[in-house]
């Protein structure tokens, strides 16, 4: 069975992981994030959304800085 992670690659963050499982997700700061990154400035309190439904990730940004995905 196939695992999907979501890894931060950079930040003061860098290297934590996020099982991907079906639903919607939330990353960010605020303590109300489904995932939270508190560490990084860099990150908004409502960062991006991760929605996975069997197999399939969409990310989508909700933050003024912009949301990055490396392949």
């Amino acid at each position: 069975m196939l695992m999907l992670q979501l890894k931060v690659e950079k930040g003061l963050d860098q290297g934590k992981t996020f099982a991907l499982f079906n639903g919607e997700h939330v990353v960010g700061r605020s303590s109300k994030c489904n995932w939270q990154l508190p560490s990084d400035d860099r990150v908004s309190r409502r960062h991006c959304l991760v929605q996975v439904m069997n197999g399939r990730v969409v990310l989508s940004n909700l933050s003024d800085y912009g949301t990055f995905l490396e392949p």
